[in-house]
């Protein structure tokens, strides 16, 4: 590979290959081609990225890849890989990446035996069709793992980026991507049923927006800026279990699942406020947290 920016290849042309690449192009990265379950998804995504080569699967591929981003479905990372290694996309200097954070780099081992140092590659964000390319990595972290030569060049990619980067073992990725997906994918969940709550009662979407944003915003906030027991307030860290009665009866009008996800809530909040210490008698909630 190229001692300053390699010849890159993209296969998966979807949300985060799509956003990846185009952050790639702006820091100086050239695409020689894009492959892509989608043709036009493929094509999109060339054209924007100033690619001229793209095409449905490994079609119309341009020969061997210095840095090959395999940006597909966990399941279909080692079937693409195989098939990569198979087209001839991979050769003994090709460094391949998937950006799975779940699975670790031995899901390329059809690449790695083809000659490719291979690396796990997972931006610790959030990737959407509306993430901006320009600032979506911009102080983000970075978790790898997988071969040396590959993460030396994941770091520099990541700086490249203006990311920060991290080497994780195997079984740290999968915890972390579990935490992971409880910060953000189970917020959104949490968001939606608190949406869901207040539209029941008739508060039209638009107040329920206005009402809802201001408070998840700042709370993200309070957590970025002093952590998650200093951000931590509300009736139950509170030990008001009066409020708690209330909710509690207030929720057998809702689907039963969100009483089950309550009383679970509340008893995390219940042990964050007693390790932050906060006055009140923990035994107030003892009928709480011995009916389930």
């Amino acid at each position: 590979m190229t001692a300053s920016k390699p010849r890159c290849q993209l296969i998966g042309a979807g949300r985060a290959g799509r956003v990846l690449a185009l952050a790639m192009a702006r820091a100086g990265y050239s695409f020689t081609w894009i492959g892509s379950l989608h043709r036009d998804h493929a094509e999109s995504l060339a054209g924007a990225i100033g690619c001229t080569g793209y095409g449905e699967g490994f079609m119309g591929f341009t020969g061997t890849a210095d840095f090959l981003v395999i940006a597909v479905p966990d399941n279909q990372i080692a079937p693409v890989s195989s098939g990569a290694a198979t087209a001839g996309i991979i050769g003994d200097e090709t460094i391949v990446a998937h950006l799975s954070g779940a699975l670790g780099s031995d899901t390329l081992d059809e690449a790695r035996t083809a000659g490719a140092s291979v690396m796990a590659f997972h931006p610790d964000q959030t990737l959407t069709p509306e993430s901006d390319p320009e600032t979506v990595f911009e102080g983000i972290c970075i978790d790898m793992e997988g071969d040396e030569r590959a993460c030396l060049f994941g770091e520099q990619l990541a700086s490249d980026l203006g990311a920060k980067s991290v080497r994780l073992t195997p079984d740290q990725r999968i915890l972390t991507h579990l935490a992971m997906t409880i910060a953000s994918n189970f917020t959104v969940s949490l968001v939606r049923i608190a949406e869901e709550i207040m539209e029941s009662a008739g508060i039209d979407d638009t107040t329920v927006h206005t009402m809802l944003m201001p408070l998840f915003k700042q709370t993200a906030r309070n957590i970025a800026e002093s952590g998650t027991l200093t951000a931590l307030t509300g009736p139950i860290a509170r030990g008001d279990d009066g409020v708690v009665r209330r909710h509690l009866s207030a929720l057998e009008s809702q689907d039963e699942e969100y009483t089950v996800l309550y009383k679970a809530m509340a008893r995390v909040i219940v042990r964050m406020a007693v390790e932050r210490g906060e006055d009140f008698d923990e035994r107030a909630f003892d009928w709480f947290l011995r009916d389930g």
